[in-house]
């Protein structure tokens, strides 16, 4: 039973690959050894998300980049990543017990097609027990990309009676000089101006009290006001099996901030926008 003031959220976070959805889940999995924030805790709970936090340290602390999630033939092999969140209020504390699932990126990327594997994530992801969606995009200029898998993500939704389904959708790496201008408003300066179509698609399809977006980076940037330049190096590996693989991680680890990384778990607990904060 859920405590006064306690919200209880499993969670699904899907995107194409290379979007940061594994990144995303590290940064929150290792926030506990590095931030003491005033305005929150975050404290990783269970095998898997504690292993995930110290491959998080290995890439924060060495450079050394996160593998990403890969499809496995029994969708039960997946990693589960659950966190204890604590959000202190003027005269309460608010508690997030959050269930996460990080989807392979093949998911999302061939969504309109008919493979047996995919059809059981996205059975998973349409659950009952599943109370929101996080969809993460790279590609805040290709609009014609994301149009058919947000329209397919959509009419899913609708299939599986999941109407009620709080989707929250980011921009991630928005560490990226053309976009962290833009982070301060994401719907407007973001979605509607760069993926128009795209946008008009959620809009219609998903009930204004459901849907939000937001602009997010687990790297950051050097300094918010006197160097904005992303805190994050690119490295490219070349994979047996999947060829060329582009890799990211933390340019200095001193002045690493994330941005924005609570907004949308928050949102999706709670269904409501935290007032300010990461």
């Amino acid at each position: 039973m859920s405590k006064p003031g306690q919200h209880n959220q499993i969670i699904t976070i899907i995107g194409s690959r290379r979007t940061g959805k594994t990144t995303f889940m590290a940064g929150l999995a290792y926030w506990h050894r590095q931030f003491k924030s005033q305005r929150f805790t975050i404290d990783p709970v269970g095998e898997d998300t504690h292993k995930l936090a110290d491959k998080a340290e290995n890439m924060i602390c060495q450079g050394l980049s996160l593998d990403p999630t890969l499809p496995t033939d029994n969708i039960d092999e997946l990693p589960e990543y659950s966190f204890d969140i604590w959000i202190k209020q003027p005269f309460k504390k608010e508690r997030i017990v959050l269930v996460a699932r990080d989807y392979p990126g093949e998911v999302f990327d061939s969504i309109n097609g008919a493979d047996s594997l995919h059809s059981d994530y996205i059975d998973e992801c349409f659950q009952q027990r599943v109370g929101g969606c996080l969809i993460l995009l790279d590609r805040w200029d290709d609009d014609a990309y994301y149009v058919p898998r947000i329209q397919k993500f959509v009419q899913l939704l609708h299939d599986y009676g999941r109407a009620d389904l709080r989707v929250a959708i980011a921009i991630s790496k928005c560490e990226r000089g053309e976009i962290w201008p833009c982070r301060l408003d994401p719907k407007r300066d973001l979605f509607e101006t760069h993926l128009p179509r795209t946008t008009e698609i959620l809009k219609k399809g998903i009930a204004k009290t459901k849907l939000q977006f937001f602009a997010i980076s687990t790297f950051g940037v050097l300094d918010p006001i006197t160097n904005p330049r992303p805190n994050r190096r690119d490295e490219i590996v070349f994979h047996e099996e999947f060829g060329e693989q582009r890799f990211c991680y933390l340019r200095e680890r001193k002045v690493w901030q994330p941005y924005g990384l609570m907004a949308p778990i928050y949102w999706l607990a709670k269904e409501a926008r935290m007032s300010s904060g990461h």
